[in-house]
This record gives C-alpha cells, sequence and structure tokens, in this order.
C-alpha cells in the first residue's frame, strides 16, 4: 500500500489537541482525505475514497479549516521552512 502523506512528515509528531463536542477523529486521515480530493481533481466530495473516511465529515472539516485560517498557516509554516 502505497505511504501517505503524513507517514513523510509527520512520524514522531504529537497529535493536534482540539476539543469540540464529540473526538474529533483522526486528523491525519482527514488531511490525506482532503489532498486525494485537491489531488486527484474529484469533481465532488462524494467521489472521494471511502478509505479516507465519511465525504461529508472531511469536507466539514476542510471548510471549517479554511474558515479558521489553518490552510493559510499551514502554507505560511511550509514557506518559512525553505
Amino acid at each position: 500500500m502505497k505511504q501517505e502523506w503524513h507517514n513523510h512528515f509527520l512520524t514522531g509528531t504529537e497529535p493536534l489537541q482540539v476539543y469540540w463536542a464529540r473526538p474529533a477523529g483522526d486528523n491525519c486521515l482527514f488531511l490525506n482525505g482532503m489532498l486525494h480530493v485537491l489531488r486527484t481533481g474529484c469533481p465532488r466530495w462524494r467521489d472521494m475514497h471511502e478509505r479516507y473516511g465519511k465525504r461529508n465529515s472531511v469536507y466539514v472539516r476542510f471548510r471549517r479549516w479554511a474558515e479558521l485560517g489553518v490552510w493559510d498557516a499551514l502554507l505560511q509554516t511550509l514557506v518559512d521552512l525553505t
């Protein structure tokens, strides 16, 4: 099986602690689902592979992260590392 994004970059790091009304699940799994949709150019979230979890959960988290500026912070961190 092909290694996922987090296997390359997040090995040995602590998971983010975010508290919501119920357990948030695996952030790496959701991130891989989001990157899969962006990388493959899936025309709809419902075309996302089911191994990444429920498509609506991945989409809601993608949208929430966009609203909270997580993507901007991630990209800025990557720019700062180079």
